[in-house]
């Protein structure tokens, strides 16, 4: 029994040495600085994802502009009660969050091509030089000089950088 016992604790501190011996390589993208690039260099799909995002806003606004005047309208009638009053005034406040909303979910179904590119850039990236973690450049406090990709990113989406990623 303690034999076996010895034997499995010299197992696992193999294990162990062996797996920290592995390398791991991490590099960050900023999606922001990529984002703003695809935008700069008027990439067909971002300009088009851009275009209806933009005409949907409109329509919800449209949409929202004619509440408020019903709104408005009832505010000025007489004999309208303050609990119809306060009915209309909720039912305006959740259309404006619904349209926020569904100007979120639009957003993001329109720019899924424009995601698509970047993570397939990213991917060959990660393969070829072997990345263990690739990590928003947003969410870190501080990252080591030489491991930003962005601009790596950009070279394979056929992107020239205006300007360096910080």
């Amino acid at each position: 029994m303690n034999l076996k016992y010895t034997f499995l604790v010299i197992l696992f501190f193999v294990s162990v040495i062996s797996l920290s011996a592995q390398e791991t390589k991490v590099a960050v993208a900023d999606v922001n600085y990529i984002m703003a690039n695809v935008a700069q260099a008027q990439v067909p799909e971002f300009m088009n994802a851009q275009e209806n995002i933009q005409l949907y806003g409109e329509k919800l606004q449209d949409d929202l502009a004619i509440l408020y005047r019903e709104l408005e309208e009832l505010t000025q009638k007489e004999g309208v009660t303050q609990e119809e009053l306060q009915q209309k005034e909720l039912e305006f406040q959740q259309a404006q969050q619904n349209a926020q909303n569904k100007l979120a979910v639009k957003e993001n179904d329109e720019l899924q091509p424009i995601y698509k590119m970047i993570e397939e850039a990213m991917l060959g990236i990660i393969s070829e030089q072997g990345y263990t973690y690739v990590m928003r450049k947003e969410a870190l406090l501080y990252e080591l000089p030489g491991i930003d990709i962005s601009n790596e990113i950009l070279s394979r989406m056929g992107i020239t950088p205006v300007s360096e990623s910080e």
